[in-house]
């Protein structure tokens, strides 16, 4: 079996949930066929010194930005073609040419497509060949919450951005052989927009990798984590309302803990704004893993999100307890109290992050809890389901 898979970022930097799904859901696919991948190289990634060691494929076809993903006039003239502003921010000529061209050049008995943008990039070729949706998230309400948590422009159009990617998501959905979707949150919300036209859709849970455990080490548990890609606006406005608006109570009741923030796209203005706020900041750290071992607390401060947190699986994988807002946590299952903790107000979520880390029997409570709920959240347990799915539905399709 020959799989071509789509992606929004071809990275050996895997700093972002988008990232982190896109390059597991591709190592199983290798496990089970010949891949070959196309997606966007970022130019501050060193791609071919580190890229074709990281990734699983056996062709890559790295597309490099000709211009910036934000650049206002080609997200006006996507709008104005019928795009939203989300796909239009990645509709870029050179990726569908490279596209055209490796179809041209090579036999795949399927396309799989990573994210809303990419699926809205291919369905208007009209391929012959089956196309499976990976969808990360239900884009049309995730656009939606950001839009209304921005600026007064970005509120106003939110509205249209709902519409414009719901037309997209119907149009992917109806153009897959089958979609593969992170949650049955996720998965009953596209059967609602496309009723009996939709797809076989298949839940691909989110999970953490094997290495993911607790550590052995006997460590002084002092550090609050909060963690995440912050050039992704719902992280960055989560951040800050953690930092300006929680951090403050933790200052006073735990003197002696340290709130570290981990992550990447830690602009100068945002590292300005957590300074002040006492927190420590690791930019683009190699590996996340050691700070969840190390900490006694990971703070979960969405307010928009979508999909599910890779990040709380991680840290259930580690032994780590989590504190979470609902949006935080939102699409995963948890049962607050035994797994998780979950608040909303600035001094409610303070509060339970200090009662984790000050109180033993609660610590170890969220510690059990989340160690059961990782053993069936884990990449590796995926690849017979997925491998029978392909199976099953390109059987009548060999001859392509």
């Amino acid at each position: 079996m020959k799989i071509l898979h789509l992606l929004k970022w071809l990275s050996p930097g895997l700093n972002s949930g988008g990232k982190i799904r896109s390059c597991e859901l591709g190592k199983i696919l290798a496990s089970f066929a010949d891949v070959d991948a196309i997606g966007f190289s970022p130019d501050h990634e060193p791609f071919e010194a580190t890229g074709r060691d990281v990734l699983p494929y056996r062709n890559l076809f790295p597309i490099p930005l000709t211009r910036s993903i934000f650049d206002f006039t080609c997200c006006i003239t996507g709008v104005l073609k019928g795009r939203s502003l989300r796909s239009s921010r990645f509709y870029d000529r050179y990726y569908r040419r490279t596209l055209e061209q490796v179809l041209t050049q090579n036999h795949y008995d399927a396309i799989q497509v990573e994210e809303l943008p990419m699926m809205s990039m291919l369905v208007p070729l009209g391929l012959k060949q089956p196309i499976v949706y990976s969808a990360h998230n239900v884009e049309s309400e995730l656009s939606e919450g950001i839009f209304k948590n921005s600026s007064i422009f970005l509120r106003l159009l939110a509205a249209m951005e709902k519409r414009l990617t719901q037309c997209e998501e119907a149009a992917a959905l109806q153009a897959a052989r089958f979609c593969f979707a992170v949650s049955d949150n996720d998965k009953k919300k596209f059967l609602q927009l496309c009723g009996s036209s939709a797809p076989p859709i298949h839940v691909i849970p989110n999970c953490a990798c094997d290495r993911f455990r607790p550590s052995s080490a006997a460590l002084p548990k002092k550090e609050i984590i909060a963690t995440g890609c912050f050039g992704w606006r719902p992280n960055a406005q989560g951040i800050r309302w953690f930092a300006e608006q929680v951090v403050p109570y933790l200052k006073k009741s735990l003197p002696g803990h340290c709130v570290r923030i981990v992550g990447s796209d830690i602009g100068g203005h945002l590292a300005r704004r957590l300074d002040r706020s006492g927190c420590s900041v690791s930019r683009d750290v190699p590996d996340i893993l050691p700070f969840f071992q190390e900490a006694s607390v990971l703070a979960v401060p969405l307010h928009v999100g979508g999909g599910t947190r890779i990040k709380i699986i991680e840290a259930w994988a580690a032994g780590l307890p989590v504190v979470s807002t609902f949006a935080g946590a939102d699409g995963l299952e948890y049962n607050p109290g035994s797994d998780i903790l979950i608040a909303d107000s600035p001094e409610y979520f303070a509060a339970l992050v200090h009662k984790v880390a000050t109180d033993d029997t609660v610590y170890k409570i969220l510690r059990i809890g989340g160690l059961k709920r990782a053993e069936k959240l884990r990449w590796s347990q995926l690849r017979t389901k997925i491998e029978t799915v392909y199976d099953k539905a390109l059987i009548n399709t060999k001859g392509l």
